[in-house]
């Protein structure tokens, strides 16, 4: 797995921080090589890029997912192959995710809020054809 820091470049893409880590890959935030944005870089770790169905799985969802418009859905604007790892850039949501938030002080008017706007747009993938399979806490940006 590569490792990258401040003022890495990787596909064009200037690193500035590390968003987070998993067992599938990295995201950082970086910089768009061409254009005036920030995005969220996700690299897969290079076991999961060199297997083959894994490969086209992720290819196949990121064409999938970059042809989604919907308000709570992270638009993908990219996609890759760069030394040996596949990545898709996103657009970059700055904020926090769900599972940071402190319980004891979010309202009941958040929680539904929150709850609703991540049913709408997990209702709207289904119904094109978009099965989320890692719905989590940790996977629900919000904007402050």
């Amino acid at each position: 797995m590569v490792t990258l820091t401040f003022g890495d470049e990787f596909a064009g893409f200037v690193i500035e921080d590390m968003l987070g880590q998993g067992g599938m890959g990295t995201v950082y935030l970086a910089r768009h090589p061409r254009l005036p944005q920030r995005v969220a870089l996700k690299l897969l770790a290079q076991d999961v890029s060199r297997d083959s169905d894994a490969r086209r799985r992720f290819l196949r969802e990121a064409d999938v997912v970059a042809g989604l418009n919907h308000p709570n859905i992270v638009g993908v604007t990219d996609r890759g192959d760069d030394r040996g790892h596949l990545w898709i850039a996103m657009q970059y949501v700055p904020g926090v995710d769900a599972s940071r938030l402190d319980t004891t002080t979010v309202t009941a008017e958040r929680a539904v809020r929150i709850i609703g706007e991540a049913a709408a747009a997990l209702d709207y993938a289904h119904s094109n054809g978009v099965l989320h399979r890692d719905v989590k806490p940790a996977n629900i940006l919000l904007i402050p």
